[in-house]
């Protein structure tokens, strides 16, 4: 699978626009050709969109945020295409097939893939992902000569039926001294707010901490039979660590798919007790699953509407 951001942004006026990207920031913006705008007036501003926190894919010795903490194991995808085409019949895509070629950064039209230079499809040059790379405050490098429909994507990642993944998304507006220097000005806010996201940002995603009864160490790992059960609207599900873990707590159709993610990530020896409402989940049975380091326990719970 693929997870992309589709725009037409228009700045100010719609017939003066420009777009671009840089892949190390996992942005692609759009800003005016002119330092002047009908609507804006001035020094008129550039938009961008960032991937503060693409899908999380399996990957040794990384780590990946999901749900505001840092899963072992894995990673997070950046951005890995950026297109713009122009409001025509050979490239506006029409089916899921055109737009998954777009994640690919392929012309679903004539089947080929993207080239650097000029409107990305000379056949002779090199081939790219990540279109209009150039410095629009410099002059340097590939700029786009006009923008209309814009297209960012990460991935691929897969996701079986009940998964869950999480992707957060930015939209950032900086106005600098004139509109290329707006670019300039996204760039460098581009930076800080992905350093701000790495720092602290993303706690503001984590699930509620489950209730744990301070000073209460178990001496072994134990999982607990929901109470109630059978239950409606929602049941109880405690569990202890005898010393910290990595643990997961999930619960499952009976044939095997997630539904939801009670808790994840690092937690302190202690006992812990957490709620599930399933709202409109199906009634019937379900099964929860505790993973912490080599513990594995999974219990039987009734859902009655």
């Amino acid at each position: 699978m693929y997870f992309g951001f589709w725009s037409d942004p228009d700045i100010g006026s719609t017939d003066d626009d420009r777009c671009g990207s840089d892949s190390a920031l996992s942005l692609w913006y759009s800003y005016n050709a002119d330092d002047t705008d009908a609507v804006y007036g001035p020094h008129p501003p550039a938009v961008g969109y960032i991937t503060l926190q693409g899908p999380g894919v399996a990957s040794q010795n990384d780590s990946a945020l999901f749900l505001g903490t840092r899963i072992p194991g894995h990673r997070n995808l950046p951005m890995i295409s950026f297109v713009m085409w122009p409001n025509d019949s050979w490239s506006n895509p029409r089916t899921p097939e055109n737009v998954y070629k777009y994640f690919q950064a392929v012309w679903w039209a004539y089947e080929t893939h993207a080239t650097y230079g000029g409107d990305g499809l000379d056949p002779l040059a090199p081939p790219t992902n990540f279109m209009y790379t150039g410095d629009p405050e410099t002059g340097t490098g590939w700029l786009s000569t006009f923008s209309r429909h814009e297209f960012g994507g990460t991935g691929p990642f897969t996701m079986a039926p009940g998964d869950t993944q999480e992707v957060v998304m930015g939209i950032l507006v900086a106005q600098g001294t004139s509109n290329a220097n707006s670019v300039t000005k996204l760039l460098a806010e581009t930076r800080a707010l992905q350093q701000a996201y790495s720092d602290t940002l993303y706690r503001l995603f984590a699930q509620p901490e489950p209730y744990v009864s301070p000073g209460d160490i178990p001496e072994l790992y134990y999982l607990s039979q929901n109470y109630p059960n059978p239950f409606n609207p929602g049941t109880e599900i405690s569990f202890g660590l005898p010393q910290g873990e990595n643990i997961t707590l999930a619960v499952y159709t009976m044939l095997g798919q997630r539904v939801a993610m009670l808790a994840s990530g690092f937690y302190e020896a202690g006992r812990y007790s957490v709620r599930w409402e399933p709202g409109s989940a199906a009634t019937g049975m379900y099964f929860y699953r505790l993973e912490a380091g080599r513990y594995v326990k999974s219990r039987r719970m009734l859902f009655l509407k």
